[in-house]
């Protein structure tokens, strides 16, 4: 592996699995901000003065090791963080961008992961990853290394049935199953803050913005489907987190909807 993908690789395994989490369901909610805690976390060499340069180096790696090596899956062997992991990291990435801005429309996952990578082919994927591959990395890689070869003693890992989602192999759910709001839910949450009365800037308790939460959550102009699907199920506790750190953020009118196009915030 290259040197800063095999870092990033790590710190990511690091900050998502480990004994401490042992039985508990992990989701990978990559987004900006995350990977900018995670380099901090893990020091040299992801060491950087803000989180652009984060999020740029890390997309970076990973593109660097897939034109090295393609979307290997690896041996995932027991006690060892399997080398597929920033990959599938940045496809989580891919999806907290889907929003309305730039070329591609808020539900092109595979235009938004072209973007990061830096691929101009038409093909419906990127970077020669077929569909084969794509399942292999989610439920032959990191399903199975989290839940069968760790015995869930990092953390388990519960991916969506084929069944459940509608369709033989649904390859957009596997990483839309793992993120948290996406940047376009996030532009979204001034419009329920005023609706629930928050101020600017409030910090708020947790308890105290799911309350409202639940009682708004059912209106499509505040709320669309992903985030309605994303509050309602085991991911809720992580996205109200996520909601509580953006609204100590907001300023009204301005919309801190962090790091759009090049990660600058307001």
């Amino acid at each position: 592996m290259t040197a800063h993908y095999d870092a990033w690789n790590r710190a990511i395994g690091q900050y998502f699995f480990g004994p401490q989490y042992a039985g508990q369901n992990i989701f990978l909610t990559v987004d900006e901000d995350m990977l900018w805690r995670i380099s901090q976390d893990y020091g040299a060499p992801l060491q950087f003065t803000s989180c652009e340069q984060a999020v740029d180096d890390f997309v970076a790696s990973v593109c660097s090791e897939i034109c090295l090596r393609g979307w290997t899956l690896g041996v995932p062997q027991r006690d060892n963080y399997p080398v597929f992991l920033g990959f599938l990291a940045l496809q989580v990435l891919a999806v907290f961008k889907m929003g309305h801005y730039g070329e591609w429309t808020a539900d092109a996952y595979w235009g938004r992961l072209r973007e990061l990578l830096r691929d101009t082919t038409a093909s419906s994927m990127t970077l020669r990853l077929n569909p084969n591959q794509h399942q292999a990395l989610w439920r032959q890689g990191l399903e199975r290394w989290a839940n069968v070869i760790q015995k869930e003693c990092w953390g388990a890992v519960r991916l969506p049935l084929p069944k459940s989602l509608g369709v033989k192999h649904d390859h957009v759910g596997l990483p839309k199953s793992q993120a948290l709001l996406t940047l376009e839910d996030l532009h979204r949450l001034p419009a329920f803050y005023r609706e629930a009365k928050f101020r600017p800037g409030e910090e708020l308790e947790v308890e105290d913005i799911q309350q409202d939460v639940e009682r708004l959550l059912h209106k499509p102009l505040l709320f669309r489907p992903h985030a309605q699907r994303v509050l309602r199920d085991d991911r809720r506790h992580l996205a109200y987190i996520q909601i509580r750190d953006h609204l100590r953020q907001w300023n009204k009118d301005v919309v801190c909807v962090h790091r759009v196009l090049r990660g600058r915030g307001c």
